[in-house]
């Protein structure tokens, strides 16, 4: 027998031990993490494991050695992901496996450290160097194919365009409204002739030059308030010169009654049948939208190109690009995404047009997903999840950008840079999104996000559950709007997602009380429209998704408690809540990482406690109604600072010292929506305009005033604001001059008796950037202004503003001039607006008439 040194003694003890200890220590659960990764997804989990460390170094130095290796092998990783990350990926089968085994392992790092920082578990240390062996592995791996791949086949293959975060600016990307036809009365027409009495079936045509804007035109007549509520019906589809009736019948079928399955089963006599009946009798519109090859091709080079003329040498390719569309819009201005991102040479073009398949050359649809295909693929790494979010989000109506972009930050998709703002970078992330036409102003096309959903679904992004999936399904459910089918569900749902949408029933949802043991991400969407009326018990969440980072359940009523045990899901970023609660709880300053916290409340005022002031990671705090400050907010507020806190609404203040004493707590605000009232005190000092000019950050900024007029009228604003509402401050129009010397304003409201007067002298050098201007419900009667008053006004909203005897004529010399909205004012107002738009001819005049006869 051979002698054995001490080490190798010790060696075969740990090995022994090790062996004794995997029949013991529970394997590491099965779970559907994202199989999509990117570069960030690395920088993100060394960063993490950093935290990690510092944050208890006593429970964490038994893994320490090991934390330390996986940062050293993922930072390994991630440069020679960012090495290959040229090549495509589905051509390189060994680095594809490569990709989604370190992504998988990524994860894995993440639940660990995670899972421990919630309820330590002895198996947790022990998957530590489970991992470490996967990512040692993983790392030989990369080392041999990084020798068996030359750099000169990067270099050749597609072409994936990098853009460096700090050169996106607004500046380089395009304005959302596209160009519309020239003549822009052309919707004023278009709507009178829909909106006419004939009983007969009407057909308008669009026609014209490609480029002009048909599209565009139809598409601002189709979501206009006279069309949504002039027709019963309304139903949007795209055809082609390949004609494909029972797509066509689908489309509009999708577009009356929204994605409905059974549809995809019905024969076309079905099709034909049921659309009948839909339209029967009812008033409806229906919009065909089409493209033909050489329009194609007009409308190719112009998103392109812009105002120039495609090169000579890549003229002919650039036509058989346009050809190979098969005539769709969408799969037009997709590809035509594709190329503003790809280099201007032959051999980039060709590279795009030899991506067609020929085999869907008569399949319009099919050909049109193979173009979203490789738009998708030529997504730099980094926008990809920020895309996919798009489906999640988007069902019939558009996205609010302010939520899309919190949700983006809550991920962590948004990386941190030194010259701008997460949520600067953020909107040049939808800036480029749209810039690539995937996005058109937030909203997805019909087979975009039918796209969207099928790759989240592909590569584990986010499942997404609707009443038609198991287990609900098998529910019962009415189409009567009600909130609860007494009905009792037996077990629980489990999900091993990392992301999960439920669009269900309230009360289906609450039942099923799901779970999921990895999920980061909880959003809910009501699949009725109904008020959420019923309170809802939803404590289970927080202890069956303990590991939430985005928890969303703003259209459920909790209720007049907001549950504390919100309070124990240390990982959320992102919480949105409604109910009828009147304060949130002291626990809240658990939520350490808390970045955005949304309350809809349903009813009256919402008192924040004092520990929101340790908060200090908050960067959106929204509670609608208002929300006031606890009444011992004074002995923290003198010491603590929420400094990374960006926007804020609704926050109730008295008006003066007390308002100024909690706003300066909040130095970085570039949002504000707040309600000023009056002082409960007399003196001069305490019922004033709250000094504002230290915000030096504002952009924006609303102000609803309660009480009687202020002591000292003089406004105090923020050089920086670019939109600004006000109301029911009643001070007269001459205290207007302070608003007017404002730099940098384009927006301005005046609501509600913001100024009283019957007269308003516009003077000079005041108001040089305004875009837009609205006056709703004061009582002015004489409106003096010129065209250089206003040199920049591109819209004018006037609404219900009785009195008023008519719109300056000078302002129809302001060549900026666009748009003149008149509603519910005097017939004198509305015949002004109308001889201005004589007077220019092109300027678009809407009005809503206070008579009702007429």
């Amino acid at each position: 027998m051979t002698n054995l040194s001490y080490s190798e003694q010790l060696d075969n003890v740990v090995h022994l031990i090790k062996a004794k200890l995997t029949d013991i220590i529970p394997q590491f659960p099965k779970l559907n993490f994202p199989k999509a990764s990117n570069l960030e997804l690395f920088d993100f989990l060394c960063r993490r494991l950093g935290e990690f460390l510092r944050h208890d170094p006593a429970s964490t130095a038994l893994v320490k050695h090991h934390v330390e290796e996986i940062q050293i092998y993922f930072k390994s990783l991630r440069s020679f992901l960012e090495n290959v990350s040229e090549l495509d990926i589905e051509k390189h089968p060994e680095l594809k496996d490569l990709l989604d085994r370190a992504t998988d392992s990524g994860y894995k790092v993440e639940y660990i450290v995670d899972s421990s920082e919630v309820d330590a578990q002895l198996q947790e240390f022990f998957w530590f160097g489970d991992v470490v062996e996967q990512l040692r592995l993983l790392s030989e791996k990369a080392r041999g194919i990084q020798l068996t791949t030359p750099h000169t086949e990067a270099q050749s293959s597609m072409n994936v365009t990098r853009v460096v975060l700090d050169r996106l600016s607004r500046n380089s990307t395009p304005a959302i409204n596209e160009i519309v036809v020239d003549q822009s009365n052309r919707g004023s027409e278009i709507l009178n002739q829909l909106m006419g009495r004939s009983p007969q079936l009407d057909i308008v045509a669009i026609v014209g030059m490609p480029g002009l804007g048909k599209t565009t035109l139809a598409r601002k007549v189709y979501d206009s308030e006279h069309v949504r509520y002039g027709f019963h019906c309304r139903a949007w589809c795209t055809v082609s010169h390949v004609y494909e009736k029972r797509r066509v019948l689908i489309e509009i079928l999708k577009g009356i009654h929204g994605l409905m399955d059974e549809i995809h089963q019905m024969s076309d006599e079905e099709l034909e049948s049921k659309l009948k009946k839909c339209l029967l009798r009812n008033k409806y519109l229906v919009v065909m939208d089409d493209v033909w090859d050489e329009e194609s091709w007009k409308l190719l080079e112009k998103k392109v190109f812009k105002e120039e003329c495609c090169p000579e040498e890549l003229l002919a390719v650039g036509q058989e690009i346009a050809r190979l569309c098969q005539g769709l819009p969408l799969a037009v201005v997709a590809v035509a995404g594709i190329l503003k991102k790809t280099e201007k040479s032959q051999i980039s073009w060709k590279r795009i047009a030899d991506s067609f398949s020929l085999q869907n050359i008569d399949n319009p649809e099919a050909q049109c997903k193979e173009v979203l295909e490789l738009s998708y693929k030529h997504l730099p790494e980094y926008l990809k999840p920020c895309f996919l979010y798009l489906g999640v989000l988007n069902g019939d109506r558009d996205i609010r950008v302010s939520k899309l972009i919190r949700f983006w930050l809550a991920e962590g998709f948004i990386p941190q840079t030194q010259k701008k703002s997460y949520e600067d970078v953020a909107e040049n992330f939808l800036m480029d999104l749209i810039d690539r036409s995937l996005v058109k102003a937030c909203r997805l096309h019909d087979l975009v996000l039918d796209f969207c959903k099928s790759k989240t679904k592909e590569t584990n992004f986010f499942q997404l559950v609707t009443r038609s999936d198991y287990p609900y399904a098998s529910f019962p459910s009415s189409d009567y709007g009600f909130e609860f089918d007494f009905y009792r569900h037996s077990s629980p749902v489990s999900f091993a997602c990392y992301r999960l949408a439920l669009s269900l029933k309230r009360n289906h949802f609450v039942e099923s009380k799901p779970s999921g043991l990895a999920t980061r991400s909880l959003v809910f969407f009501a699949s009725t429209d109904s008020e959420p009326r019923c309170p809802y018990d939803i404590s289970f969440i927080c202890h069956n998704f303990k590991l939430l980072k985005v928890l969303d359940l703003e259209c459920i009523n909790l209720g007049i408690s907001f549950p504390v045990e919100i309070g124990l899901l240390l990982h959320l970023t992102y919480l949105a809540v409604g109910g009828y609660m009147r304060s949130i709880p002291h626990s809240i300053a658990n939520l350490r990482k808390l970045e955005t916290l949304i309350v809809k409340g349903l009813r009256g005022k919402i008192i924040l406690p004092n520990t929101i002031w340790r908060m200090t990671c908050l960067r959106h705090l929204h509670v609608n109604v208002h929300v006031a400050f606890d009444s011992d907010v004074e002995e923290s507020v003198d010491s603590s600072v929420l400094a990374n806190l960006v926007s804020f609404s609704c926050p109730s203040l008295s008006c003066g010292e007390d308002a100024e004493r909690i706003i300066k707590r909040l130095p970085n605000l570039c949002k504000l929506s707040c309600i000023f009232y009056e002082s409960q005190y007399s003196s001069t000092s305490c019922n004033q305009f709250p000094r504002l000019k230290f915000l030096s950050h504002l952009e924006s900024l609303k102000i609803f005033y309660y009480g009687n007029p202020l002591h000292n009228g003089e406004f105090n604003l923020p050089l920086s604001l670019k939109e600004l509402t006000l109301s029911r401050f009643c001070l007269p129009w001459s205290h207007i001059s302070a608003i007017g010397t404002l730099p940098n304003l384009e927006v301005l409201k005046l609501l509600s008796g913001t100024f009283v007067g019957r007269t308003w002298d516009m003077m000079e050098d005041e108001f040089q950037k305004l875009k837009f201007l609205s006056l709703d419900t004061l009582d002015i009667a004489e409106w003096n202004a010129s065209y250089d008053h206003l040199p920049k006004l591109e819209r004018l909203v006037l609404r219900n503003c009785k009195g008023l005897e008519k719109i300056p004529e000078d302002l129809s010399n302001i060549a900026s001039l666009e748009t003149i909205e008149v509603h519910w004012c005097g017939q004198s107002v509305e015949e002004s607006a109308i001889e201005i738009r004589k007077t220019t001819g092109d300027i678009k005049v809407l009005i809503t008439s206070s008579n009702l006869s007429s």
